[in-house]
């Protein structure tokens, strides 16, 4: 059952907020914004505990993933941003004992959508593992899908690989190259 009134209110944005999304896990929620910020605030201290800027334009989507570690904004341009979100404590300098978790974000890489249009929404889909009929985008596969739907009624997709299985794909595309190198070799020798 729905309460009459709201529990709280948060405020900070300069313009129209876009989007909003809790990070699983977490009692964070994170807010993108027409004044092409993204906000990061914490429901128990009704607080923005980070800013992220670094958008030239509005931001009008943003999805989380893995906890809140991976951050994707989408804008009114044909760019998304992928961040990576950190936690780090830092000493309280009047008491040794208490320390201050802090959120830092850096920039991954930009992703080029294949649309001008205005984006509607933004998300991360977990991958669909077909032996067990089930969605996982766990930390051990660490594989999933980001999706982007576009005003001009269409889709952008991408695959999303954790470290490990990009490093995987690497070694597999590097070894398959050194394969074909062998073979056009060979077949040069007995031609």
């Amino acid at each position: 059952l729905v309460q009459d009134s709201g529990l709280f209110r948060l405020k900070g944005h300069k313009d129209s907020i876009t989007d909003v999304h809790f990070i699983q896990n977490s009692k964070r929620i994170v807010s993108s914004s027409k004044d092409k910020l993204i906000k990061i605030w914490d429901i128990e201290t009704q607080h923005c505990v980070q800013t992220i800027s670094g958008h030239t334009e509005e931001i009008w989507g943003c999805a989380c993933a893995y906890e809140g570690s991976l951050l994707a904004t989408a804008t009114l341009g044909p760019e998304i941003k992928l961040w990576h979100i950190y936690e780090s404590a830092v000493q309280n300098q009047m008491d040794t004992e208490q320390r201050l978790t802090l959120l830092d974000a850096s920039l991954k890489f930009n992703l080029q959508r294949g649309s001008s249009s205005r984006p509607i929404g933004i998300r991360f889909y977990e991958r669909i593992n077909n032996s067990k009929g089930v969605l996982s985008l766990s930390e051990d596969e660490g594989e999933g899908f980001l999706v982007c739907v576009n005003s001009d009624k269409t889709v952008d997709l991408w695959l999303v690989r954790s470290l490990e299985g990009a490093k995987k794909k690497l070694h597999r595309r590097q070894q398959r190259q050194r394969e074909k190198l062998k073979k056009s070799e060979s077949s040069e020798t007995n031609g």
